[in-house]
């Protein structure tokens, strides 16, 4: 099987051809496979069993990786915005790679971190912001997006996709660092160079960063983690539902149960101006839910007014406290 350069120069829009310092990590399309592990190919090369080569063509076309890079604008060079973005499948093949031209003056490259130069971002050579927005779009639409950090790369593109769809190897907890030491364990994220190095045996990110390597790195270690991802995922989805319905009924404690009735400590001021009192009048084609404005909630439950005087019914707010008083005095005695 003809394995794939990850940072072969296909792979690159033709302005950036033959700049990449990325490693030559093989990684096979069809098979998920990179060098860095024990196995070995029909052609010599080392390879990794991602343990996924029975996901149906149907189920690998749902996922999508998303890689950015930025440069500087500003004074300072430290206000992010969009240069390159890229995005590729399950496989590894790429769907989208290109350079794009930022809004603003560009004072700091970030050549060292990014691969991006000012020959890049020349007009001709990169595509508009508007452009790249619209085209990323269109492919993320309706597919898992896999990334690292991928708030980063969301906000630079000025996307948002949702949530149950996203999955993010900086925000998966077993691939983070546990904090401990307080009563409370924290996690952080770790570096992809880290996690490649650790879980794929691969090294990336040893000069200029490539989006197409690390959208592909991101990828693999999805892949990797498919299983117990996904699985966690379901039971916490099925955890929130078994809570919303418990709650409902009012299995948790101190949560009442639908329909029960609940105290509601007596409003400090039950007054009302004679405008938005109800006339004798008005008062017989009223319901008792017209109370709503006085005694209920603005969600449209009508609750009972305090000690039970209705006030539809020609009682008026100031008649039903000093009943409330009457009562409570001669409690008192």
């Amino acid at each position: 099987m003809q394995a794939k350069l990850a940072s072969d120069e296909s792979d690159r829009p033709s302005k950036g051809k033959g700049r990449d310092s990325a490693p030559t990590t093989a990684y096979s399309r069809t098979s998920g496979k990179a060098a860095g592990a024990t196995a070995t190919s029909r052609d010599g090369k080392p390879q990794l069993d991602l343990g996924d080569s029975k996901v149906p063509s149907s189920e690998r076309a749902r996922y999508v990786a998303l890689d950015c890079e930025m440069v500087g604008l500003g004074p300072t060079g430290k206000q992010s915005a969009l240069a390159r973005a890229c995005l590729v499948d399950y496989d590894g093949d790429v769907l989208y790679d290109q350079f794009v031209r930022p809004k603003g003056y560009v004072t700091d490259f970030r050549t060292k971190y990014s691969g991006v130069r000012q020959c890049d971002l020349r007009q001709g050579e990169a595509v508009p912001f508007e452009e790249c927005q619209a085209a990323v779009a269109g492919i993320m639409k309706g597919k898992v997006l896999v990334g690292h950090a991928l708030s980063n790369d969301t906000d630079a593109m000025m996307l948002s996709h949702p949530k149950t769809m996203v999955r993010d190897t900086a925000r998966y907890r077993p691939l983070m660092r546990t904090l401990t030491g307080g009563e409370k364990v924290k996690y952080r994220p770790r570096a992809l160079r880290e996690l490649s190095k650790q879980h794929l045996g691969v090294t990336i990110q040893t000069g200029e960063h490539d989006p197409s390597v690390d959208a592909r790195t991101a990828m693999m270690l999805y892949r990797k983690f498919r299983g117990e991802w996904e699985t966690s995922l379901k039971q916490r989805s099925h955890n929130a539902r078994v809570n919303s319905k418990d709650k409902a009924g009012g299995t948790d404690a101190g949560v009442p149960a639908e329909g029960a009735v609940v105290a509601r400590k007596r409003p400090r001021s039950i007054g009302q101006s004679s405008k938005t009192r109800p006339t004798s009048a008005s008062a017989g084609s009223s319901s008792s839910s017209s109370n709503s404005g006085l005694f209920g909630r603005s969600d449209g439950v009508a609750l009972r007014s305090i000690n039970d005087v209705d006030v539809s019914k020609g009682g008026s707010p100031a008649a039903a406290a000093a009943a409330v008083s009457r009562k409570k005095s001669r409690k008192g005695k």
